[in-house]
C-alpha cells in the first residue's frame, strides 16, 4: 500500500513538537494567514477516528501521513506552506506499507512498517 508523508532528514512531520511551533510561527509573518481558519482546515486525529491508536500502549510507533497523492496535496493547500517546506528542507517521502488505517483525510501507519521508495520535493511531488 502507499503511503505519503511530509518529513524532515530526522524522519519528523511538520505537525511533530518543535516543527508545529516553528511552522506556525512562520505562517504568522503572512497577512493572509488567519491560525483559526488553519486550524479548522486540519482535522484532528480524533475526529478522524484515531482515537485508539493516539491511546494505545506504542502510540509512538504510529505516524501520520496520505494514502495518495490527491490527499496529501489537498492538505497542503495554503501556499505558505511550500515555502515553510523549502526554508526547513521538508519532502515528500514516499514509502509502501504492509499496513495502513485510512480516514477520510489522513492515514496512520506503524513506521516499522513502511519501506522508503523516495523522497521529493513538494513543488516537484505536485507537478508531477
Amino acid at each position: 500500500m502507499k503511503f505519503y508523508r511530509i518529513e524532515n532528514d530526522q524522519n519528523e512531520g511538520p505537525y511533530h513538537n518543535r516543527n508545529a511551533e516553528q511552522l506556525q510561527e512562520f505562517l504568522s509573518k503572512f497577512d493572509d494567514f488567519y491560525f483559526d481558519e488553519y486550524i479548522k482546515s486540519r482535522p484532528t486525529p480524533f475526529s478522524e477516528g484515531f482515537k485508539a491508536f493516539i491511546k494505545a500502549p506504542d502510540s509512538e510507533a504510529f505516524i501520520f501521513g496520505f494514502s495518495s497523492k490527491k490527499k496529501l496535496v489537498a492538505w497542503f493547500t495554503y501556499s505558505h506552506e511550500v515555502e515553510y517546506f523549502e526554508k526547513y528542507d521538508f519532502k515528500v517521502s514516499y514509502y509502501t506499507s504492509t499496513e495502513v488505517f485510512k480516514s477520510k483525510n489522513q492515514s496512520i501507519s506503524k513506521r516499522e512498517n513502511l519501506t522508503l521508495i523516495k523522497r521529493i520535493d513538494f513543488k516537484d511531488f505536485i507537478d508531477k
